[in-house]
């Protein structure tokens, strides 16, 4: 087989870790089930003091999916791979709360079409589902880092693959591991967010969405 084939997906993969984070139906908690399963948050107030606590707290930001599936094709053009397309559609929300607890609500489909070379077009469609939750703070030694613990993983990713129309089997995957001990730079101005999760090559733009 091509060997960017086996590339492609690897590299789509990857963008599940940076796509961040899942829990409930957005907002401040309302309805999601977070706040009743982790028992109210350990976040105390000075651990949810610094960075941009008042900024990032109690709303819904959404993903700017458009600019995400550019970032990603620019990536793969990076390493050689010819890119002809790459889209987003649907909608990932993410929020924190005041107590210390944070997710989001996440149905996105990225789609990827490749030239690989040799008459060999490949088109990768990759669907994101799911609401993780867990609890977040401020990193004590760095006012622009989050760090999550107690993380509850419910998020699958569905990759089908065809190459000249025809198809691959498809593989369902539920992430593991979750963002417990994993941390996260932000940075918010007004109704923008931007964010890195650690060891993504991605920064995330997000938009307030009420």
């Amino acid at each position: 087989m091509n060997k960017n084939a086996l590339l492609v997906p690897v590299l789509l993969f990857s963008l599940a870790g940076c796509t961040l984070i899942g829990g409930g139906d957005g907002g401040s908690g309302d309805g999601s089930g977070a706040e009743e399963e982790s028992s109210g948050g350990e976040g105390t107030s000075e651990e949810l003091e610094g960075g941009s606590t008042a900024c990032i707290m109690d709303r819904n930001w959404s993903l700017d999916v458009d600019d995400a599936a550019e970032k990603l094709a620019a990536y793969m053009l990076e390493t050689g791979l010819t890119v002809v397309e790459t889209t987003g559609v649907g909608e990932q929300l993410i929020w924190f709360d005041e107590i210390g607890t944070a997710g989001s609500a996440t149905d996105l489909t990225y789609t990827m079409v490749v030239d690989m070379g040799d008459g060999l077009v490949m088109t990768m469609t990759q669907h994101h589902a799911g609401s993780p939750y867990g609890q977040w703070a401020w990193d004590g030694s760095a006012d622009s880092t989050i760090v999550f613990d107690e993380w509850i993983d419910d998020y699958v990713v569905t990759t089908e693959t065809s190459i000249n129309g025809t198809a691959a089997p498809t593989s369902t995957t539920p992430m593991s591991g979750g963002l417990s001990g994993q941390s996260m730079t932000v940075s918010c101005d007004g109704d923008t967010l931007t964010t890195q999760a650690e060891g993504s090559p991605f920064t995330q733009l997000w938009h307030a969405a009420d």
